[in-house]
């Protein structure tokens, strides 16, 4: 008869732990809709862009489409103080390299008076594509049309910080 009633104890308890008790808020968990603030580093390529010793903070909208849609699908389900590891292949983040995206402009097609240096960035105005100088010639500029991540592999580490 013990036995019998340990079973059964043993039965409710597994059932109220799967199930979770009625009234009982659970803690938030990320979905779409949500807006998740992350603490993260990450690195392309094996070369760190954010470093694990200084971690930023980010605020991510989950289905705003404002980050890769993957890296905004793995959030799914987090909840708060959850740490959880990233890996983005090109393909899922900023697309491959595309050598076509790389092209001189001669100087006579620049605005005038304008200093160009290597790593500037131009055309980051509302609807133009940015384009950064990655060499300055005499007569020209070769500039770069590709994302500056495109081609990398991405690892994240985040920790989710607040869900609202």
């Amino acid at each position: 008869m013990l036995r019998r009633k340990a079973i059964i104890w043993v039965g409710v308890l597994c059932g109220v732990w799967m199930t979770g008790c009625t009234g009982v808020s659970a803690a938030p968990r990320v979905a779409s809709g949500s807006s998740v603030e992350l603490h993260y580093s990450f690195d392309a390529d094996g070369k760190a862009v954010v470093p694990a010793a200084r971690p930023e903070t980010m605020r991510v909208v989950v289905g705003q489409a404002a980050y890769p849609p993957e890296f905004e699908r793995q959030l799914i389900g987090l909840k708060v103080g959850d740490n959880k590891r990233i890996t983005l292949r090109p393909e899922q983040a900023f697309g491959p390299y595309r050598r076509e995206q790389v092209f001189r402009v001669p100087n006579a097609q620049l605005p005038p008076g304008i200093q160009l240096s290597e790593g500037m960035v131009l055309g980051a105005q509302a609807g133009q594509s940015p384009m950064r100088v990655i060499k300055v010639l005499d007569d020209s500029v070769v500039v770069d049309r590709n994302h500056p991540l495109a081609g990398k592999t991405l690892d994240y580490r985040i920790k989710v910080s607040k869900i609202e």
